[in-house]
């Protein structure tokens, strides 16, 4: 429980100043068309159609809108994202919705809604946090809503966590959360596939088809 432990509720994603001096910035307002390559942190305030491959940084902003997959070292997202996220670390804000897939190296913070898949070394479904559909993790703590099913080696549900589904587990910590559905032995429940990171890891290095519109 060390990971989770020493997180605030108030605590807010830290970006370094020089993170977000080197930024590109897609404004509100705009639309970009088509896939985006870059090394910068990527902050989108307007709308992006197409795939996001970064080094660094995607920030997605209240008013941004991704309609396509990602790939970067680490996300937050304040709006809104469609498509499968491949990434070091993601956090999904309290105003965000995000859906379809997420696979990341380390860790998952879900204070908004998401509705899709997740799989990650740790997840964390926070206080305002409403997931959707399926997770599979080292360790899952719950302090939202979960309905779907899960697979994790621990699983602990904190006062105000509240599970509805399908749990495959080696051990579950119930600090006084809401738990209903079966439980059984833990079990791989993705696919082996791996076939959209590999598809994302094999993109063009060169940005094709932008098209940048104000609006």
């Amino acid at each position: 429980m060390a990971f989770f432990g020493g997180r605030k509720e108030t605590q807010k994603s830290s970006i370094s100043n020089d993170t977000v001096n080197s930024a590109t910035i897609i404004t509100k307002g705009s639309k970009v068309s088509g896939n985006i390559q870059s090394n910068d942190t990527l902050h989108v305030d307007g709308i992006v159609d197409g795939d996001i491959i970064v080094n660094n940084v995607v920030l997605v902003g209240k008013s941004g809108v991704v309609n396509g997959n990602i790939k970067a070292q680490q996300v937050i997202c304040n709006g809104k994202i469609n498509g499968f996220i491949d990434c070091n670390a993601i956090e999904v804000l309290q105003n965000a919705e995000v859906s379809y897939k997420i696979i990341a190296t380390n860790t998952v913070i879900i204070d908004g809604m998401y509705n899709g898949e997740i799989k990650a070394k740790n997840v964390l479904v926070d206080t305002h946090g409403s997931v959707e559909n399926k997770i599979q993790a080292k360790e899952i703590v719950v302090k939202g809503a979960f309905m779907g099913d899960l697979a994790c080696e621990l699983l602990t549900t904190k006062p105000s966590g509240k599970i509805k589904g399908n749990m495959f587990v080696k051990n579950i910590l119930n600090e006084g959360g809401l738990v209903e559905g079966a439980i059984g032995q833990f079990k791989d429940i993705f696919a082996s596939e791996m076939q959209e990171v590999k598809e994302l890891e094999n993109k063009s290095e060169d940005i094709e088809d932008v098209e940048i519109e104000e609006k």
